[in-house]
């Protein structure tokens, strides 16, 4: 065993076919492969027995075998036999001398066998570079029905130069340069893309029972109705800012239609720089419409009198002003949302356990501090009584929660937050529990 430096003067003959063969085979590749140089090893059809194969250049797993520019092989296809089939190899084959190391190449017909239907004859695999004396590179498949040559069919793929594969590789870092801009903007434009949906009004409300009445959210985001209402209710389908509203913009807010009685109303309340405004819509059909300016805050919701009956389906929409048409269409969120809601999975929920109540039917009032970092938060209410229909209000953000509500509120900087009764009309009467606890979920 020894080191040879195959690139370099060793005062002798040092450098074999074997060296040149793993060399090539290395930089190339060990398969077979013919070169886009030449006639490429085309064929011409000279008879029915007689095939000529023009010059060309290959290399099979290292060996460079070639067909001189301008010269040929003529290779003997024997004569076919009537009302039978044939297929034959054209093959150029590797061939080395166990006794002597010679090595050779030579273009051979394989013949195949006559039948019914073509069958390809066996042709010798080898690995020369593992010393196999014996390799065939397929160059054609020659059919022929009785007499006749039906058809020549070539099996080797020529490969391309380098210059050739310099200049594929330059046009696909192009095209892919492009397709990743397009994709780009693409995606840019859907995940904010908000007029392929009519509803511009998130869902954020959720199936609930309050005072007699149970809501249910529907699949299509409408919510039904039914029962008759003990005390006065308002069921919530928003509550704060609303992000797929456009600053300056005016919007039409519906959830009603004709056949509502006048004590189940929609009410939209907008806080603007702190200041609230009510607008109210009975049932008329047309809505509330309203002009939406940044960082206002937004709260939509049925209200319901004492002993009101409701047996009936709302559905919420905010659609552009500009928009006449006023059926009902469902919300869908944009890519951006779905990303989003799927990044806020990972939350830190606080849980904030209290019970208020008393042994007397006395009136108390709720308050619970709670020391809140800068952030987003869902807050909920679990209550355990029917009475628990007067709101908790939250400062000093200055926001309710009805019943077992919910919402969500941005603070920042840390502040604390106390959940109260409010002003002593807002207190809740306490002969038995009435609120369990407050859950608090920062979104991440």
């Amino acid at each position: 065993m020894s080191v040879n430096l195959i690139d370099g003067h060793a005062g002798t003959a040092h450098v074999t076919a074997r060296d040149d063969g793993a060399v090539n085979a290395g930089i190339i590749g060990n398969g077979k492969y013919v070169f886009n140089v030449g006639e490429k090893f085309a064929y011409e059809t000279i008879s029915n027995n007689l095939i000529r194969i023009k010059d060309g250049y290959m290399i099979n797993q290292g060996r460079r075998i070639g067909i001189k520019v301008n010269d040929y092989e003529d290779v003997t296809i024997d004569n076919g036999l009537q009302s039978v089939k044939r297929s034959d190899l054209i093959v150029m084959r590797y061939t080395k001398n166990a006794d002597t190391g010679i090595e050779t190449a030579e273009v051979v017909v394989i013949k195949g066998t006559s039948g019914d239907s073509y069958v390809d004859p066996e042709h010798t695999t080898g690995d020369i570079l593992n010393g196999d004396l014996v390799d065939d590179v397929l160059l054609y498949r020659v059919n022929l029905d009785g007499l006749t040559i039906t058809s020549v069919t070539a099996l080797f793929t020529i490969s391309n130069t380098m210059k050739e594969l310099e200049t594929d590789i330059n046009t696909n870092k192009a095209d892919i340069a492009n397709n990743t801009t397009s994709i780009t903007e693409n995606t840019s434009e859907l995940e904010n893309k908000q007029d392929l949906c009519k509803n511009l009004l998130p869902i954020s409300y959720k199936t609930q029972a309050i005072q007699g009445v149970t809501f249910t959210v529907n699949t299509n985001g409408s919510v039904s109705g039914s029962g008759t209402a003990e005390y006065p209710i308002d069921y919530y389908f928003h509550q704060g800012a609303i992000s797929t509203l456009e600053s300056g913009k005016s919007y039409i807010v519906t959830s009603l239609d004709t056949t509502h009685i006048i004590d189940v109303y929609m009410g939209v309340t907008i806080t603007r720089a702190g200041t609230p405004t009510t607008y109210y819509d009975y049932g008329s059909g047309i809505g509330i419409q309203f002009t939406y300016i940044s960082g206002d805050l937004v709260d939509i919701y049925i209200h319901a009198s004492t002993d009101s009956t409701i047996n009936s389906s709302f559905y919420p929409m905010i659609r552009k002003a500009e928009i006449t048409d006023s059926t009902y269409e469902q919300y869908y969120p944009t890519l951006k949302e779905l990303n989003t809601n799927l990044a806020n999975v990972n939350t830190d929920l606080l849980q904030i356990p209290f019970t208020a109540k008393t042994t007397s039917a006395s009136e108390v009032a709720i308050s619970v501090p709670v020391v809140l970092e800068s952030g987003t938060y869902y807050v909920s209410i679990r209550q355990s009584s029917t009475y628990a229909s007067f709101p908790i209000h939250i400062l000093p953000i200055n926001r309710f929660i009805s019943g077992s509500g919910s919402l969500v509120f941005t603070i920042t900087p840390s502040t604390t937050i106390n959940f109260t009764s409010g002003s002593s009309s807002q207190r809740v009467f306490l002969d038995n529990p009435i609120y369990e606890g407050i859950e608090i979920l920062r979104l991440k």
